[in-house]
This record gives structure tokens, C-alpha cells and sequence, in this order.
């Protein structure tokens, strides 16, 4: 399961481009949000409680009126 959470600026304050993948520990194999609820892979029939994860955050300067932030 890739989740893939875009720029967005709140309050003010710039929220950076968030993506989130969930891997199945025994496999490898991307889960699904149906796999996540029952705890179960169902490539490898592998049991889980808490699925692997990846996070990749993007950090880029943003200008504004040619100033860096």
C-alpha cells in the first residue's frame, strides 16, 4: 500500500510531500488496507501485527517573493 500525502501549507507552515509504503514483514510484498485491518499477508499467508514501513519525506526551500523560507 503506497499512501502519498501531497504539499500543502497550513497556518502559515509548509507541510513537505510525504510518502508512506507498507510492506508485509515476512515478504516483502506491498499490503493492502484489507491486509493491515486482518493482520494477515495474503501473497505469503504470513501473520502480522504491525507491517513494515517506509517513509520518504521531500525537503525542498520554497520561495516567496525571492526569499527563501
Amino acid at each position: 500500500m503506497i499512501k502519498q500525502i501531497p504539499d500543502e501549507m497550513v497556518d502559515g507552515v509548509l507541510k513537505c510531500r510525504t510518502t508512506i509504503e507498507k510492506y508485509c514483514p515476512a515478504c516483502g510484498f506491498d499490503i493492502t488496507e484489507d491486509e493491515v485491518a486482518s493482520g494477515v499477508c495474503s501473497d505469503c499467508g504470513a501473520k502480522f501485527d504491525v507491517p513494515e514501513e517506509h517513509v520518504a519525506v521531500v525537503v525542498a526551500s520554497v520561495s516567496f517573493g525571492g526569499q527563501a523560507l
